[in-house]
């Protein structure tokens, strides 16, 4: 009688999740920007690709993206 009442239950609750879902609309991307990327604040890529800057010590340091360590102070 468990198992049915597990089961039961199971059920229920995919049956909730599914009818929570909504599609993906061409508005959704475009118009309402709901997927677009966020960036992360005081972290800014270069245009080289290996490496980024940050605000630091009141300065803008130059830092390598696969290791972390320093690579110059900029300003």
């Amino acid at each position: 009688m468990k198992i049915h009442w597990i089961s039961f239950l199971f059920l229920l609750l995919s049956i909730r999740t599914t009818n929570a879902q909504k599609p993906i609309t061409i508005d959704d991307i475009y118009a309402k920007f709901a997927f677009r990327t966020k960036s992360v604040p005081g972290f800014n890529f270069m245009k080289d690709g290996r490496h980024y800057s940050s605000l630091k010590d009141g300065g803008i340091k130059k830092f390598d993206i696969t290791t972390g360590s320093l690579v110059e102070t900029m300003f």
